[in-house]
């Protein structure tokens, strides 16, 4: 996973075909662009457990059609499928204490 943090501009790469995005490694920033030289399956996003604060909203950037985000018990996404995301999409989330629930998408 390639991210890439606009507030900061904390950059990294974690190398696995699922991954958990971890935001306490970038602080709290509300935009993250993903840019996988490889594809990868996000299977989670934390923190969205007990104790953060519900409500808060992120938007993942896509630079790329590497990245399928999952729909299970911590991501909730409309259509209740996994997405591929094209290049330059976007998907916003909001945590609603235990799960990530999406907001919207463009396009």
């Amino acid at each position: 996973l390639d991210y890439f943090r606009r507030d900061t501009a904390t950059t990294g790469t974690v190398t696995s075909s699922t991954v958990t995005l971890d935001l306490t490694l970038y602080g709290s920033g509300t935009i993250y662009l993903l840019n996988n030289v490889a594809p990868i399956t996000l299977t989670d996003i934390i923190p969205c457990t007990a104790g953060y604060p519900a409500g808060k909203d992120i938007t993942l950037r896509f630079g790329n059609i590497n990245t399928t985000v999952s729909h299970n018990s911590r991501i909730h996404l409309k259509g209740t499928i996994a997405q591929t995301f094209t290049a330059e999409a976007a998907l916003h989330l909001r945590c609603m204490g235990f799960e990530w629930v999406e907001v919207g998408r463009y396009p």
